[in-house]
C-alpha cells in the first residue's frame, strides 16, 4: 500500500493573461495535515477547485488515492435563510463524521 495520497506536478493555472497558478509540486502522505494559506488572490481557491476536480489545470497532473475522500467546505455559503451555520457545517462534513467513527 503506498503512503502517497495527493501528487501535484507542475500546475499551472491562467485567468486569461493573470498566471495563477505557476509550476506548483505538492505530494501529501498518509498522516500528513496540509493548510492553505495566503492573501486573497493567490490561488488557494483555485487550487482546491483543481484538486477537487471542479476545474482544470492548464497544465501539469494531479494524482489522487483511489480511495482518497475529500472534504471541501467553501467560503461562500449558498442556502435558505432558515439554515443555521452549525447545520450548514454539519451537512458538509458528514462523511467526516463518519469518517472518524469508522477510523476509532
Amino acid at each position: 500500500m503506498t503512503l502517497e495520497i495527493l501528487r501535484i506536478d507542475d500546475i499551472r493555472k491562467y485567468y486569461g493573461l493573470k498566471l495563477i497558478l505557476n509550476g506548483l509540486d505538492l505530494s501529501l502522505n498518509r498522516g500528513e495535515h496540509m493548510a492553505l494559506v495566503g492573501e486573497n488572490g493567490v490561488g488557494k481557491t483555485t487550487l482546491s477547485r483543481i484538486i477537487l476536480g471542479d476545474e482544470q489545470a492548464d497544465s501539469g497532473t494531479i494524482r489522487l488515492s483511489v480511495n482518497a475522500e475529500i472534504a471541501y467546505l467553501p467560503q461562500e455559503v449558498s442556502g435558505d435563510d432558515e439554515t443555521t451555520v452549525q447545520r450548514y457545517i454539519e451537512e458538509a462534513t458528514g462523511a467526516l463524521a463518519s469518517l472518524r467513527e469508522k477510523m476509532q
